[in-house]
């Protein structure tokens, strides 16, 4: 009698494509950034959150609200950003700082067509953390997000 040995080498691979969104589709986008632990005159995390027609912004430290405002979104500022995330092949993913890392910051974006998820990603910064091309071009994705808040950096102080 034989016996064969088979060895089987399970590939796991995490081949998304990028995502295309349908401006008509797209119902919310919502950035978080998370600010590292430091003192809380210098703590400031914020959320955009972005519809159809308008954006809102909170800045807080630690849980005490210090700026919640809301802007008008012009439908070809909608429609400007929305053409930004489908030229910046965006994939969703986690990207994890290295164990051991202390005191960084996150940011989460966060993208719904017809209130259903189509894309999550989440970002640890510390340390240099370098966010891989196969993620998409995020950082043009988060500038032109907080670009459609006039007073970004006024709000943060």
């Amino acid at each position: 009698m034989k016996y064969y040995l088979f060895i089987l080498f399970p590939f796991f691979m995490a081949c998304e494509d990028s995502i295309t969104l349908d401006v008509a589709k797209v119902s919310s986008i919502h950035y978080a950034f998370h600010d590292s632990s430091v003192p809380p005159q210098y703590h400031r995390s914020y959320d955009i959150k972005i519809s159809r027609t308008d954006v809102h912004v909170t800045v807080d430290s630690y849980g005490d609200e210090l700026a919640n405002e809301n802007y008008e979104l012009s439908s070809e500022q909608f429609s400007d950003l929305i053409n930004t995330i489908n030229q910046s092949n965006l994939v969703s993913g986690a990207i994890k700082a290295e164990e051991g890392c202390v005191g960084g910051t996150s940011e989460s974006l966060v993208i719904n067509e017809s209130n259903a998820q189509v894309y999550k990603g989440t970002i640890d910064n510390c340390g240099g953390t370098a966010i891989p091309s196969t993620f998409g071009d995020i950082k043009t994705v988060v500038n032109a997000i907080k670009a459609l808040v006039p007073n970004l950096a006024e709000l943060r102080k």
